[in-house]
């Protein structure tokens, strides 16, 4: 026995839909058709399934992809025949874009709730980026708003640190006086105009913590004055080697 890809390879459609074309193999029996084999079916997003040969040696299914975008993956084999296997490739895109959503975990950690200086740029900028109604990234040229709503301080638009990275990024420097700074992000082209909050503290001084060290070794401030407390980053000149 030998099967073949026969139809329904590489086709591309959005989140949810039923690609146009069925995946068809065809099953030959010493070169010819073999009528009544089962073969057996793995579609992502969907799982198992099987289906017989009818017959022309032709066995399709149809493939209905599930709310994740990106490249799906799909099998179809004769069970107990070596080499008797065939893959399928499709691409789901995302749907509308219709949302703004921060970073997810674990960059949500690093971004969200920073600790910084005074009158200085935090370690890691924000970012947000365009989705679907189901989470998916949409790629593409958009506006956000970014805005101070508390503390002061200032935010600037920064280029995206890769060329293919969706994201929407922006610098905040933080006001002159301890306590809460705030940004938003709005995507006011979007249903709703969609928003993102970011939130920070100012701190007098700042002390980073290697694995294995302090930067600065030592620090003074006046009674009352807040000392914050941060991960230094792998990248960070003040420490020789990554502190995770």
């Amino acid at each position: 026995l030998a099967i073949l890809k026969y139809g329904g390879d590489r086709q591309t459609d959005t989140v949810l839909a039923t690609l146009d074309q069925p995946l068809r193999v065809r099953v030959l029996l010493r070169g010819r058709p073999a009528q009544g084999v089962t073969v057996r079916w793995y579609l992502d997003d969907r799982g198992e399934t099987f289906r017989r040969t009818d017959a022309s040696g032709v066995a399709s299914v149809t493939w209905t992809f599930g709310s994740g975008s990106g490249e799906k993956r799909a099998f179809a084999w004769l069970e107990g025949v070596d080499d008797a296997s065939v893959e399928f490739t499709a691409t789901a895109a995302p749907g509308q874009p219709v949302g703004l959503r921060g970073p997810m975990q674990p960059y949500a950690t690093y971004v969200d709730g920073q600790v910084g200086a005074l009158s200085a740029p935090l370690a890691f900028d924000y970012w947000a980026v365009i989705a679907d109604a189901h989470g998916n990234i949409v790629r593409g040229r958009f506006e956000v708003d970014w805005g101070v709503t508390a503390g002061g301080g200032s935010i600037e638009p920064v280029p995206a640190p890769y060329q293919w990275d969706p994201g929407l990024y922006a610098r905040h420097t933080l006001g002159p006086q301890e306590g809460p700074n705030q940004v938003t992000a709005t995507a006011p082209g979007l249903p709703g105009r969609p928003q993102v909050i970011f939130n920070a503290t100012g701190v007098t001084t700042l002390v980073k913590v290697g694995h294995d060290a302090f930067a600065q070794d030592s620090v003074a401030v006046l009674a009352g004055q807040t000392v914050g407390w941060i991960w230094a980053t792998g990248y960070d000149p003040a420490f020789d080697s990554d502190p995770r």
